[in-house]
């Protein structure tokens, strides 16, 4: 069934696919050269990005993902991570750096943030990281210091900008998808769900199961 779940099926894996503020953007026209915490409200692009920048699509980066709402223990912090970042890498690529990416990173525990500190720099000049969060409070003041943040949510100028961009990527998934659905009642979803995009496609994929409009 996992084929059939529009947000996973038509999930970015470019910078050109991603529906984004173009301040966000900018901050990554050279790379990922800082580490950088992404925080914002649910399905605003946080992990597309993160997962566009480490290279998980192009599969020419050396780089690590970690689920931090599952693996919020520090051992991870001391096994699979730094295991991961003082190892040679066995991957081919043009590019030195690796990169660690740690979702929901809110979750993780206060050792492993404590910890987590030095831990950044002493690997700054090999590694740069990314963490993703819908709680940027719940990140301790000594992490936030060492990184960049970037806010996802939309100011309103913003948001008419991308409401027009994201309608245009959804109507082009919609005749993909042979959804018989109007422009009237496709802006009004996308309304009714902005920013969050993903929310917006889970409800496009019930609307087309079910041939209701009152299904989202």
């Amino acid at each position: 069934m996992r084929e059939l779940l529009l947000w996973q099926k038509y999930r970015p894996q470019t910078m050109d696919d991603i529906v984004l503020p173009e301040r966000i953007k900018n901050n990554f026209v050279s790379g990922l050269d800082m580490n950088y915490i992404f925080h914002g409200r649910y399905g605003t692009g946080k992990t597309s990005l993160a997962r566009i920048l480490i290279g998980k699509y192009t599969k020419d980066k050396n780089f690590l993902e970690v689920n931090a709402s599952l693996y919020t223990s520090i051992d991870i912090l001391r096994n699979d991570i730094e295991s991961f970042c003082r190892s040679t890498s066995i991957i081919y690529s043009s590019d030195p750096m690796k990169y660690v990416f740690l979702d929901e990173f809110e979750r993780a525990s206060a050792q492993f943030q404590d910890a987590f500190k030095a831990f950044v720099e002493h690997y700054s000049k090999t590694v740069r990281f990314i963490l993703t969060t819908n709680h940027y409070d719940k990140i301790s003041d000594g992490i936030r210091s060492r990184f960049s943040s970037v806010n996802f949510t939309p100011s309103l100028e913003e948001e008419k900008l991308l409401m027009k961009e994201f309608f245009q990527k959804i109507r082009n998934i919609t005749e993909k998808e042979d959804i018989d659905i109007s422009d009237d009642q496709l802006a009004s979803l996308i309304k009714k769900r902005f920013p969050d995009m993903r929310s917006v496609m889970v409800a496009l994929q019930k609307y087309k199961m079910s041939g209701s409009i009152e299904a989202y």
